[in-house]
């Protein structure tokens, strides 16, 4: 059993960023996604740590206690990471990241690959096959319809908090079907995202997807680099064969994104939130992965 966790704050890419760090060995770099906090990895640090890894679970810009800026676009993210990375002295690392954390994981392989040494991916495919395989699935559609509907300025705002939150509950039921999420850990990501500040953010990584008006332009050089790809790390998908928010069919294709080794592994009999449902099963393919 590891002894409580302990959360640190570094300064980098001019946010207060705080993170979990625990372990010696080689750094892994854990990113969670939305709607989550870092606390998430916290079952697989249970089992990687003792397997003699350093793992960095970072609160993605927006979430408490990290701070936010003036942009929440995936350019901004990756300059986030690259710059924790390099503060922390941690590159080249393995990176695993999931659902947003996935994205940004992807982003840093194909635009930094010299920071990187192998991802894994939970959750999310790369957006070359998300793109294509969404726009054809009627089901996916109305799976993603909460993107969408976070477009629509107020509305997500306010339907979000109502009923004590009642929205996000429902999503972390219908993203892993049959399963109940951690009573404390859901509670705590409520408490975050009912923080000044914080629900702004969160659905501003959505929001910048569609307007360009709300990415950096300082940052575009990332972006288009993430954009004109290939991957060129080694890189490992993980998908839950029950997942509610991303099939496992919206994978299909995704080899073509990527100029080193890739494959894919659907879980089944979870969902969404993979690593929270079998921390014992993820981290054996991810020490299997980053140990190949």
């Amino acid at each position: 059993m590891m002894p409580p966790f302990r959360s640190r704050s570094i300064r980098a890419n001019g946010l207060d960023v705080s993170y979990l760090d625990e372990g010696d060995g080689p750094a892994i770099l854990l990113l969670h996604g939305f709607p989550d906090i870092a606390t998430t990895f916290l079952p697989l640090l249970e089992h990687l740590v003792p397997s003699g890894y350093r793992c960095v679970a970072p609160w993605l810009r927006g979430y408490w206690p990290t701070n936010t800026g003036t942009y929440c676009d995936e350019g901004t993210l990756l300059a986030d990471a690259i710059a924790l990375l390099q503060e922390l002295e941690l590159a080249p690392a393995f990176v695993v990241g999931h659902d947003w954390g996935a994205d940004i994981a992807y982003g840093l392989a194909t635009a930094r690959p010299d920071l990187v040494r192998r991802v894994v991916a939970i959750a999310v495919p790369h957006t070359v096959a998300l793109r294509a395989n969404r726009r054809r699935s009627y089901q996916q559609l109305k799976r993603s319809f909460y993107v969408y509907l976070f477009q629509v300025p107020g509305l997500a705002e306010s339907l979000l908090p109502a009923d004590d939150w009642a929205f996000i509950r429902r999503l972390w039921r219908d993203w892993s079907p049959g399963w109940n999420p951690p009573r404390d850990h859901l509670t705590a990501v409520i408490e975050t995202l009912a923080r000044p500040g914080v629900l702004t953010a969160a659905l501003g990584y959505y929001r910048a997807l569609f307007d360009p008006a709300l990415r950096d332009p300082e940052r575009r050089d990332l972006l288009d680099a993430v954009e004109a790809g290939p991957v060129a790390v080694p890189t490992l998908l993980l998908m839950g064969g029950n997942d509610g928010c991303v099939a496992p069919e919206m994978a299909e294709g995704a080899e073509q994104a990527f100029a080193a080794s890739y494959r894919t592994e659907v879980l089944q009999g979870v969902g969404h939130f993979l690593h929270l449902e079998r921390p014992d099963l993820v981290s054996e393919l991810v020490r299997s992965w980053l140990g190949t």
